[in-house]
């Protein structure tokens, strides 16, 4: 995808909004007890986009908590719903909150840039019915033969 790929993203009533110029490039189905609890949801689909191809506004409408010692999470005063966290472990990436996208809009990320992480973690009663890679944390492969 070109470099002026633009998504026009916001909360849900549009007193924060963001741009991204770039395809995001990882999309990650997160399964940890905190994105649950945050999120109010089984799994939260996050994004991962170049702190240098997004923008936002309404800034002032934003509140923020920091809930791990290296993670800042960011969320709309008017509505309580996160919209990006950053982490001081990479000062060049925000991770997104995908339901946040406008109703038209899609991340435009590769199809081999998906995967679900902290998956031992998961809530026992849904299993997602897709194949696609699942992760301890945020990048070590599960074993296959692990019951």
């Amino acid at each position: 995808m070109s470099s002026d790929h633009l998504l026009q993203c916001g909360r849900l009533y549009g007193a924060v909004r963001y741009d991204v110029r770039a395809p995001i490039e990882q999309v990650w189905h997160c399964h940890c007890s905190m994105c649950r609890k945050l999120h109010g949801a089984i799994f939260v689909s996050i994004g991962l986009v170049k702190r240098a191809y997004f923008a936002l506004s309404g800034e002032d409408n934003m509140g923020m908590h920091k809930n791990w010692p290296s993670v800042l999470r960011r969320f709309c005063k008017t509505c309580g719903s996160q919209i990006i966290s950053e982490s001081d472990k990479d000062l060049y990436m925000v991770e997104l909150a995908l339901g946040s996208l406008d109703p038209d809009q899609t991340p435009g990320h590769a199809d081999d840039k998906k995967l679900h992480i902290y998956w031992e973690s998961k809530i026992a009663w849904y299993e997602p019915a897709d194949d696609l890679p699942k992760t301890r944390e945020y990048g070590d492969p599960l074993d296959d033969s692990q019951p």
